[in-house]
């Protein structure tokens, strides 16, 4: 057994998960019941993070989760908010796939009553969209594109944030929405806050992670959610929206009808120029959240890469630097990796390399498509379960290019590995052959210009 510090700071959970490996510690012996009545909130949550390092024991560890949370005060709102939140940033973001999301979130949503949903056949005339954070990523982007060529400017839209941020605030002015910071000292209030402001509008969009969308559900009935990625099983939500890879309209997905909608990107890299084949030889990298890549499987890839590709490098960005432990314990040359920290534009930087390589469990996300629109070929694993935003838009667009066998025309255009042979070989082919490389990034960037996004007029009607 290891010794807890009484009270703990979940910003250590890396440096301890360093410690823990340097002793060859076996991190699934960390978690037992014997600790539930042992360990105070701040020893529950430093726990449960270091347990969930390798993202595995996902059942153990969600049991875990679910006994200690159970024995609290459900009272406590607060506490209760405040777990959730940080629970989905040190645990859940370990075990990103629809039947975790699915998992932890049923259990959040029992912590609440549920709010009866009333007929509403009213016009859609004002919609406030929340998001988490006032920020510019992959979530707001198409938020943003949607509002910059919306045409019905009849329909008032406001977006609500928990903080304040300048820009993004012009942002909103400059595209006539109303911007409100519902930030309070606490989490309940900044709720009782949103509901409040929400009481005006005919619509609430969550958009983003559903983080609370399980305890505002239980005091609103005009809340839809808006997802990017998975698809978890909220009850008594008004409209569930979702993108799906095929053109169906509704996809009845957990238990609930999603409303399939895609409302495009505002991509940098689709009018530019791609950079000279001279700048990007030898260069792959990621450019999706270091959690993703923060896993042995992904390093020894990366290592296997860099040795068989003399002068090769893997450049990687995050807020956070993870790759120091992976060069200890894997023997990895450190000249060959670089950090580049934090960008607040990596759609320009990875245009500098010759491909990009996904990670096992999920890919790039939207900055898949940037990685299109700059002819960036995506190299990632066959073993992953979930689709990559490359595979999804080969299927959407096949109709536009009269494809009749979407199996072999997946076969042709994906860039996908089984085996140490396979990777060798594709990496090696996509690093030093110029000619190998363009015949996937030209195709992936006409595949770009073939989206055509839906309107915000055609997401109001889908909120009736």
């Amino acid at each position: 057994m290891i010794h807890i510090p009484k009270h703990p700071n979940i910003k250590d959970i890396p440096t301890a998960i360093n410690q823990l490996i340097d002793i060859d510690f076996d991190f699934s012996t960390l978690i037992n019941n014997n600790l539930l009545e042992k360990i105070n909130h701040r020893q529950f949550l430093f726990l449960i993070g270091i347990a969930a390092f390798e993202g595995k024991y996902f059942s153990k560890n969600m049991e875990f989760i679910k006994k200690y949370i159970n024995k609290i005060d459900k009272k406590n709102l607060n506490l209760l908010l405040e777990l959730e939140l940080n629970l989905h940033n040190i645990f859940l973001k370990k075990y990103e796939t629809e039947e975790t999301y699915n998992k932890f979130y049923l259990f959040f949503s029992g912590l609440y009553p549920i709010n009866n949903l009333n007929i509403d056949n009213k016009p859609i005339t004002r919609i406030l969209f929340y998001v988490p954070n006032p920020v510019f990523l992959a979530h707001t982007n198409p938020l943003f594109y949607m509002l910059k060529q919306r045409k019905d400017k009849n329909v008032e839209v406001s977006i609500a944030s928990r903080g304040y941020n300048e820009e993004f605030k012009k942002k909103c002015n400059k595209l006539g929405v109303k911007f409100y910071d519902i930030a309070e000292s606490e989490l309940s209030l900044s709720f009782k806050k949103l509901k409040e402001i929400s009481e005006k509008y005919d619509r609430i969009i969550w958009q983003s992670v559903p983080v609370h969308l399980a305890y505002f559900r239980s005091i609103s009935n005009k809340v839809c959610y808006w997802s990017f990625k998975f698809h978890p099983d909220i009850t008594n939500i008004r409209c569930y929206i979702g993108i799906f890879k095929n053109n169906n309209k509704s996809i009845l997905y957990n238990n609930n009808v999603w409303k399939n909608i895609d409302v495009g990107f505002e991509l940098e890299n689709f009018l530019k120029d791609k950079l000279d084949w001279k700048k990007r030889k030898l260069k792959f990298g990621a450019f999706c959240r270091e959690e993703l890549i923060d896993e042995e499987k992904y390093w020894q890839t990366v290592k296997l890469i860099l040795q068989k590709n003399k002068d090769s490098t893997f450049y990687y960005c995050g807020r956070n630097s993870i790759h120091s432990k992976w060069m200890k314990k894997l023997n990895i040359e450190t000249s060959k990796v670089i950090f580049l920290g934090w960008l607040a534009n990596p759609s320009l930087k990875l245009k500098e390399m010759a491909f990009l390589l996904d990670g096992f469990s999920l890919g790039h996300g939207y900055l898949a498509l940037e990685a299109m629109a700059a002819q960036i070929p995506i190299l990632f694993p066959k073993s992953r379960k979930s689709y990559g935003n490359v595979e999804d838009f080969l299927i959407k667009t096949s109709k536009q290019f009269k494809i009749k066998d979407i199996k072999e025309y997946k076969q042709k255009f994906l860039l996908n590995f089984k085996n140490n042979d396979e990777l060798i070989y594709l990496s090696n082919k996509l690093l030093n052959d110029s000619e190998f490389n363009q015949f996937y990034g030209e195709h992936y960037k006409k595949v770009i210009s073939k989206i055509l996004p839906d309107s915000f007029e055609d997401f109001c009607y889908i909120l009736k």
